[in-house]
């Protein structure tokens, strides 16, 4: 061993506890991401079975469907978030809808398109066996997103 090696590894402890500190502070985001997109989906879940009791006919159904896919997203990330850190987290985000308005759907769209940026932040990829791949989280949210306006638009006829 020449002196530059023994200098590497001379520094090795300060090294080493800098990137332990900086693992750290990004699962702490990283958590704090998974419980934001936890309470978005709660709002959303809850704020469609309100709608939908608000609602009749064709809208309804639309809502309570969304409404219980909503739900087994919400119930995945749940486990997902039990598994990884021993620690159960139930949200309790929940709008006050009282009237199937325009108002009230698009509040429930712009809930979607924020689960995008926590989705980002959450950076589930590879993450679990029972939560579904970012991807197709997206997927649904878009689909979640067209089927509101679709909502929005026939209310607005």
């Amino acid at each position: 061993m020449n002196q530059t090696d023994l200098e590497v590894l001379s520094r090795f402890e300060e090294v080493w506890r800098r990137v332990q500190r900086s693992s750290a502070v990004s699962a702490e985001e990283r958590d704090t991401g998974i419980k934001e997109l936890m309470d978005s989906l709660c709002y959303q879940w809850n704020g469609c079975r309100q709608l939908a009791m608000c609602a009749c006919g064709r809208e309804k159904t639309c809502l309570l469907s969304l409404s219980e896919q909503i739900k087994k997203q919400y119930r995945l990330l749940q486990l997902h978030y039990f598994l990884k850190e021993g620690d159960a987290y139930f949200s309790d985000a929940s709008p006050n809808f009282a009237s199937y308005t325009p108002y009230n759907l698009r509040k429930l769209w712009q809930s979607t398109v924020e689960n995008a940026e926590w989705l980002k932040k959450c950076n589930l990829k590879g993450e679990g066996l029972f939560v579904a791949e970012p991807e197709q989280m997206k997927a649904e949210a878009e689909y979640r997103k067209k089927v509101l306006e679709g909502l929005i638009g026939r209310l607005l006829q």
